[in-house]
């Protein structure tokens, strides 16, 4: 359990915390996040899980307007 901080983030496993990126976070299919997203953009793979919420945040204005999603489900079709 861990808060992290990165430009960018691919995630394959299971992370339990916050995530602030200033770039992108992608959830690969086997990856899983159960915490709070702050990112530039988000990729989410078929088959993935990710439980928290997610602020989407322009990255020329270094983290000033954003938009808010909350998902709680899993991420499969």
């Amino acid at each position: 359990k861990a808060n992290l901080k990165a430009r960018n983030v691919l995630v394959a496993g299971t992370v339990r915390g916050n995530i602030t990126a200033l770039g992108k976070v992608e959830v690969a299919s086997t990856g899983k996040i159960f915490g709070d997203l702050q990112v530039g953009s988000l990729v989410i793979d078929d088959g993935a899980v990710f439980h928290g919420s997610c602020q989407m945040r322009s990255e020329e204005k270094g983290m000033g307007k954003h938009q808010v999603l909350e998902l709680d489900k899993q991420a499969s079709g």
